[in-house]
């Protein structure tokens, strides 16, 4: 499926036009996007945590114990393995930008903060919420930033142009950031209503409006992770779905 974007920003007299086939991201993107985001969040994790990253590829062989995308610390050790796999990477369709939101997902777990889980042995980990939060509110734009091509890779609704251009105030690189981030949203909620919410289909659009009594451990529904992307990238209020606050 081939999509065009065209997108005239007034302000700098400026159009972008691009345009690309949605595919499986290739063994080649898996690497290079997991080469920049643990190359960018490597320091981070040293300084903070006076801790290294191991990271484990698995884009064929993955499945069954430690083979699945996920974050951990092995017990007494100052290091975390970051496993990540081709599952989603070669669903259809998938893109770089909504793939490295999954790979944000697991270095939230390591960096993420509070709220963390409260199993003894996972209370260096921030729970699913607080890593989607991370996700697209510091890690993606590590991302985005080290790309060197402003070129752009979804066809977007003039309300989320509108709403980019508006929220970072006319500054063009930040708008092209934030339309990058959107189109790796997109591209897991094309991923989720193939997938698991296929029953109840999730949308950038909609709202998760269930309000929780106490903060969640676990993976919230579908579009209560997808409100938690769109907030997160906008730096608006947690959403309640899954944070009591």
């Amino acid at each position: 499926m081939k999509l065009f974007f065209r997108y005239c920003h007034s302000s700098v007299l400026m159009c972008l036009i691009s345009s690309i086939t949605f595919a499986e991201v290739s063994k080649t993107d898996f690497r290079d996007v997991n080469e920049v985001i643990i190359h960018t969040h490597a320091p981070m994790v040293r300084k903070r945590l006076n801790s290294t990253i191991d990271l484990v590829e698995l884009y064929g062989d993955y499945g069954g114990a430690f083979k699945v995308d996920s974050a951990r610390k092995p017990l007494g050790e100052s290091r975390y393995i970051i496993t990540l796999t081709g599952k989603i990477p070669q669903s259809d369709p998938m893109n770089m930008d909504g793939y490295a939101i999954v790979a944000c997902h697991e270095l939230g777990h390591v960096l993420g903060g509070e709220p963390r889980l409260k199993n003894a042995l996972d209370q260096w980990s921030s729970v699913e919420g607080r890593a989607d939060l991370y996700a697209t509110n510091e890690c993606m734009w590590k991302y985005v930033a080290a790309l060197r091509s402003t070129t752009l890779i979804k066809d977007f609704d003039r309300d989320f142009i509108a709403r980019c251009d508006s929220a970072f105030h006319g500054d063009l690189e930040k708008t092209i950031g934030c339309l990058h981030i959107l189109s790796g949203i997109q591209a897991m909620v094309e991923y989720f209503n193939r997938t698991s919410a296929k029953e109840k289909p999730v949308s950038i659009f909609a709202k998760d409006e269930t309000k929780v009594e106490a903060t969640i451990q676990k993976y919230p529904s579908p579009q209560c992770r997808v409100d938690t992307w769109v907030a997160g990238l906008f730096n608006e209020t947690w959403p309640r779905c899954w944070f009591k606050g």
